[in-house]
This record gives C-alpha cells, structure tokens and sequence, in this order.
C-alpha cells in the first residue's frame, strides 16, 4: 500500500485535526486515502465530490450553498479543514466512528450497512495501522513527526 501520497499531508491534518477531540490526524489521513488516495484534484464527475476527502462543493446544489467551491476544495488546507468540519458533526450526532464515516461517505449510497463494513470501514482499519507503522518508521528515521493517539 503506497502511502506517501498521503503522507505529504500529515502537517495540514495534524493542524485541522488538532481543533477536534473526537478524531485525529490520523483518521483524516485515512479517509485522505480511501477517498482521493491523495490526489488534491481528484474529482467525481458525478457527485461533483471535490479533493483529498471528496467534499461536496457549492456546485453540487442548493443544500451545500455554503461549502467552498470546487476550486476552492482542491486547496487540501481548505478541503482536510470541510472534511473535518462534516466528520464531526457525523461523529456527534452518531457517537460511533464507523457509523460517522459511514454517513460522511454518503451512508445511504451503499445497498446495505454490511457493505460499507466490508468495502470501506474494514479496508480504512487497515490503512490506518499502514499509516501509524508508516510515521513510526519515519519517526525512527529522522524524528520530524510525532503522532497522537486518541
């Protein structure tokens, strides 16, 4: 699993995951991964999902009047600090991860809870632990990084 991609990031989504105490870093990271494997310009043509965590953009209707642009989300700064924005506000009305990431990733697009489970939350887990092993052999390497569990 190639993750340097999204690595690149860590900086910014340690900064946005800093003002949440309900997630970290790290979980931004993963979402980074499963939805745009790191590409700030990916884009759904269509949803209209825009950036790392493939934000519904201004664009994409009247319901999302007040998100930034599609432009404005390939900032990954402005589109990790949306992605954490809608993240906890799911994580608070939820108050279970997997069922938070669950509605974030669009919930009743998938044909059954079990689904998401197996396409997305179990492989997210995954990229997670990926994740951590990767900044901790980065940490050994050259101490730049430090990494916050919660």
């Amino acid at each position: 699993m190639e993750l340097t991609a999204v690595l690149q990031f860590y900086d910014i989504a340690y900064e946005v995951a800093r003002q949440y105490d309900e997630f970290n870093e790290i979980w931004l990271l993963g979402i980074v991964y499963m939805e745009s494997r790191g590409d700030p310009e990916a884009y759904n043509e269509e949803t209209r999902a825009t950036g790392l965590m493939q934000i519904m953009p201004k664009e994409a209707g009247k319901m999302f009047d007040s998100r930034p642009t599609i432009e404005e989300l390939k900032d990954p700064g402005t589109n990790l600090e949306w992605g954490a924005r809608i993240l906890a506000y799911y994580l608070q009305q939820e108050r279970d991860m997997a069922k938070a990431i669950y509605r974030y990733t669009g919930g009743m697009c998938w044909p059954s809870y079990d689904e998401y489970v197996h396409e997305y939350w179990q492989p997210l887990i995954r990229v997670r632990a990926e994740l951590l092993a990767a900044l901790a052999r980065k940490e050994e390497t050259n101490g730049r990084l430090s990494i916050r569990h919660r």
